[in-house]
């Protein structure tokens, strides 16, 4: 059976506008999780992925790819990871798996889980597949534990005020 997606790498065009949605995204969940202040996230937010990606799409060990339906073509979200070096092995780091709201719920996240461990294995000779994801999203926890993830550790927090 043909897979129902396929990646493709991201041109410079398409990943400008998305980096900015990404970007506020990111500032938003950092705003509600306690990190930052609603007027200082949008700046640190495009600071951290300054630093993550200071040569954009280009910057070495970093692959961020579109979603690409089968059937319809459609773009449906995208994928972003980095190969890494921990503790002398490889891995692969999910940096962001983002589906398009009108597409969700309809099997892309679990395809694109099974796509990025074939990638890690095969193209990066990776022996771990790592990510983060906030607590809050369990809609993701949920994915990610269906694709064989474990917890490694948990931040907890107790508001006071």
């Amino acid at each position: 059976m043909e897979p129902l997606i396929h990646l493709r790498p991201l041109t410079e065009s398409e990943w400008e506008p998305l980096q900015r949605e990404c970007i506020a995204h990111y500032a938003e969940e950092q705003v509600q999780v306690g990190r930052w202040s609603t007027e200082e996230a949008l700046g640190q937010a495009s600071k951290e992925y300054e630093g993550l990606l200071p040569d954009g799409i280009h910057t070495d060990r970093h692959h961020i790819r579109e979603i690409i339906e089968r059937a319809s073509g459609e773009m449906v979200g995208f994928i972003w990871y980095q190969e890494r070096e921990k503790a002398g092995k490889r891995c692969v780091f999910l940096c962001d798996l983002f589906i398009f709201r009108v597409h969700r719920r309809r099997g892309f996240g679990a395809a694109v889980m099974a796509i990025l461990e074939d990638l890690a294995r095969d193209e990066h000779g990776a022996e771990r597949i790592e990510l983060h994801v906030f607590g809050h999203n369990r809609p993701a926890r949920s994915l990610y534990v269906s694709a064989g993830f474990r917890e490694m550790n948990v931040l907890m927090a107790k508001d006071l005020v």
